[in-house]
């Protein structure tokens, strides 16, 4: 399906926040998901194609040929069928194989966003500071905060009056 009026392209999208690698796919993000559009021959159907997607590897070859094989940058949720279609894409001007998969939660529960510099581990990095919509003005604020946090919590224990202990010469057991 076309993408709505006034939604970014694909070809937009990755150059916001994402890229294109040496000709081979095109990958984008959101502080939730990943996308990214493998180059196919024209003509591929969905039948030719295989896409295995895990925690930490994605795999997708048409006809036999891998033609994106490696480790996520950071960990993914993988589901038991992912999110993919092949599909005519006019922003990029190729047949693509377009997948779709979540971003791994932070442990701990930890409500951070993780932004990839790259799709896997190996490829070229994007300049993270050139997402549109990553909240810097935010990571300032709370490096200020952190900051003043430090020197507070170094002034209180610098304020501390030592507890004396004694150590030995109480022992029951000797005699």
């Amino acid at each position: 399906a076309p993408a709505p009026a006034g939604a970014p392209s694909s070809a937009e999208s990755a150059a916001r926040s994402g890229g294109v690698v040496d000709g081979r796919y095109a990958w984008s993000q959101t502080p939730e998901t990943v996308e990214v559009s493998i180059f196919v021959p024209e003509g591929t159907k969905a039948k030719a194609v295989a896409v295995e997607v895990s925690e930490l590897r994605v795999l997708i070859a048409v006809a036999g040929e891998r033609l994106l094989d490696g480790e996520w940058e950071f960990k993914v949720a993988p589901e038991d069928d992912p999110d993919w279609e092949v599909r005519d894409d006019p922003s990029l001007g190729r047949r693509v194989v377009r997948l779709t998969v979540r971003k791994a939660p932070m442990p701990g529960g930890l409500s951070v966003v993780v932004w990839w510099k790259r799709l896997l581990k190996g490829d070229p990095e994007i300049d993270l500071g050139k997402i549109e919509g990553r909240k810097r003005e935010r990571t300032e604020s709370f490096a200020k905060a952190w900051k003043e946090a430090h020197v507070q919590f170094k002034n209180s224990v610098s304020q501390r009056t030592p507890i004396p202990v004694e150590v030995g010469g109480n022992d029951p057991m000797e005699t």
